[in-house]
């Protein structure tokens, strides 16, 4: 009995995978500018393999380069995107350390006045602590699980492609 999990066109995957893409991002810069959930260092850099996942797609919609490679690209995208969320998921229960230096644009302070005003505004998140979650599944948690599942899709797929 043979389990055929990929039973899906090539250019819907693609689209499919792009609309998710431009989607997890609305969704995370709507928390991040409306509902006021800043972001820590490790959800920023979770948000990169969406940019490139949409990068991608448009390449793909476009046809510029040979689509297997494209989706080859996708499936190591997805790959990268479990890596970082689920590093930050490992951060967030403890398992590792991540310690990340705040900087700022400002190098020295005339008064204390400057400086108190400076740390008033100053958003301090830290990669450590969940401040968002559903269903008690953090943001970063739950990005692992989607991408883990989405590589293994686009592997499975390519391994489909390939052997043609």
């Amino acid at each position: 009995m043979s389990l055929n999990l990929i039973n899906v066109d090539q250019k819907k995957l693609v689209i499919s995978i792009g609309l998710y893409s431009f989607f997890g991002l609305f969704f995370a810069y709507y928390f991040q500018y409306i509902e006021n959930y800043p972001p820590c260092k490790l959800c920023l850099y979770q948000r990169i393999p969406y940019f490139v996942s949409i990068i991608i797609t448009l390449l793909y919609a476009l046809n510029v380069f040979d689509k297997r490679i494209l989706i080859s690209l996708l499936g190591l995208d997805f790959l990268a995107s479990f890596l970082i969320s689920g590093f930050h998921f490992g951060v967030e229960q403890k398992f590792w350390e991540y310690s990340s230096g705040c900087t700022s644009n400002i190098d020295n302070f005339e008064n204390i006045d400057q400086l108190r005003n400076f740390l008033e505004k100053t958003e301090i998140v830290k990669c450590d602590e969940v401040i968002l979650s559903f269903f008690g599944i953090s943001m970063a948690a739950g990005n692992m699980l989607i991408s883990l599942l989405l590589s293994i899709i686009l592997i499975i797929f390519i391994k489909k492609e390939f052997s043609k």
